[in-house]
């Protein structure tokens, strides 16, 4: 997320602002909230500053990076950062006017949708994932 803004140090607002512009880009089903985000309070301490500096190098030698992301920048939503996440964003989200089902579909049932499609595609004849 620190590409969201040019200062990388996005608020909550900013994250908002961002999905809002993304689903009436690409529409309400094609809008996620990934699997990779933490549930507590992310901790900065010395090892999580050495982890960040490793990811962000490796991603920076693929040519990946995003601009913004630096060896000091953690991928936060500052305002947000605690074990509430989701819930201030899906708040936030309809403050914005988003209604109930288009929350749903962004925190997570696009994801299972997508996720639901691969599998069937990835099956072998005769194989059942159920």
């Amino acid at each position: 997320m620190p590409f969201l803004v040019a200062n990388s140090r996005p608020s909550s607002a900013d994250l908002v602002r961002h999905m809002d512009h993304v689903k009436n880009l690409c529409g309400e089903d094609h809008v996620s909230i990934g699997t990779d985000g933490k549930l507590s309070k992310t901790v900065i301490d010395d090892k999580s500053r050495a982890a960040q500096k490793k990811f962000y190098e490796d991603r920076a030698a693929q040519g990946i990076a995003a601009p913004g992301e630096g060896p000091d920048i953690f991928n936060i939503v500052a305002d947000w950062d605690d074990n509430m996440r989701y819930r201030r964003l899906a708040d936030g989200l309809s403050k914005a006017g988003w209604t109930t089902g288009q929350v749903e579909k962004a925190l997570g049932s696009n994801l299972m949708r997508v996720y639901g499609a691969s599998l069937v595609e990835c099956q072998l004849p005769g194989q059942r994932w159920d």
